[in-house]
């Protein structure tokens, strides 16, 4: 269901669109990273996780779904750094939803579990839908 964030001008406009910031579960493990650091990568596992619930895939079915690893697009200095500001990703994991013409729903960040999230994917996508039958 996930695409590479790289890939965003290949899509249509028809579905809204939802960005996963994530950060490497590998550095979950890393003794030389930060406290910080570990608890990002523990709370995307989990995230990670609650992705794969069923009633969350059946919600990001009606979405464009691209990952981006937060690490690598800090690692582009300030161009990854505004882009992040942008989107007010502050950590990961955090989920943006836009509608179909780009304009923000809502965030979704933090340990929440599937139902609830699921509710929030929903909600975004209906409102993206309604927005499209409008135009």
């Amino acid at each position: 269901i996930f695409m590479d964030w790289k890939q965003t001008r290949d899509i249509g406009a028809a579905k809204p669109v939802l960005f996963y910031f994530y950060w490497p579960i590998r550095d979950k493990k890393d003794k030389g990273a930060d406290r910080d650091i570990r608890s990002q990568a523990e709370k995307t596992e989990y995230m990670n996780k609650v992705l794969e619930d069923p009633q969350v895939m059946d919600q990001l079915a009606r979405f464009y779904c691209f990952k981006v690893d937060l690490r690598e697009l800090l690692s582009y200095g300030e161009d990854g750094e505004a882009l992040a500001r942008k989107y007010k990703v502050r950590r990961a994991p955090t989920i943006v939803l836009f509608d179909f013409k780009g304009n923000r729903l809502m965030s979704i960040s933090g340990k929440q579990g599937p139902e609830k999230i699921a509710k929030k994917l929903q909600k975004a996508a209906d409102k993206s839908d309604s927005l499209l039958k409008k135009r």
